[in-house]
């Protein structure tokens, strides 16, 4: 391939990738799979949570020791299921989609007026301001490390977007 169809290519590749990035932005964040100390932290937690249910409880049986023990680690695992299990999030141009194992959330841009970011992701928030009950109507949106900037200019876009749409009406 010479220089030139190379340039080509790539000029060609990151039109392809600025046109999409208008439409849809989609990125999946598996917590457990990057962070290595946090991931044996929280296996010896889970495992640690169920040796001491069946500690606990096997003065009633060994049946009940295992039974409880199990249960304490399930328990844990389902508390914890958002650091063991991948989450997939899809920003399109009418909603926002955040896709787990076991649901499913779908959000329209209307919903949300600003954002707040830190290192973790983004906070998008239903209010102009913070409020105290914007912990629980917000939706919690993590970052994918590789492209924080690239979903901070999309918000930004988005979310003006929104705002001009609604004073329009």
């Amino acid at each position: 391939m010479s220089r030139k169809s190379r340039r080509r290519h790539k000029a060609a590749k990151k039109g392809v990738k600025a046109e999409m990035s208008s439409k849809t932005l989609t990125w999946r964040v598996h917590p457990f799979a990057s962070k290595g100390p946090k991931s044996v932290i929280a296996i010896a937690a889970v495992l640690g949570m169920g040796g001491l249910g069946y500690w606990a409880f096997v003065d009633l049986g060994m049946e009940m020791g295992v039974l409880f023990g199990a249960g304490t680690s399930v328990v844990l695992f389902v508390a914890l299921h958002k650091f063991f299990l991948p989450t997939t999030y899809v920003l399109s141009k009418d909603s926002i989609e955040v896709k787990r194992l076991f649901r499913s959330i779908t959000a329209d841009w209307e919903r949300f007026r600003s954002f707040n970011n830190d290192d973790a992701g983004v906070l998008l928030s239903p209010y102009d301001s913070p409020t105290r009950k914007a912990m629980f109507r917000s939706l919690f949106l993590m970052f994918d490390d590789s492209r924080k900037e690239e979903i901070l200019d999309y918000l930004r876009r988005r979310l003006r977007d929104v705002r001009g749409q609604a004073t329009a009406l």
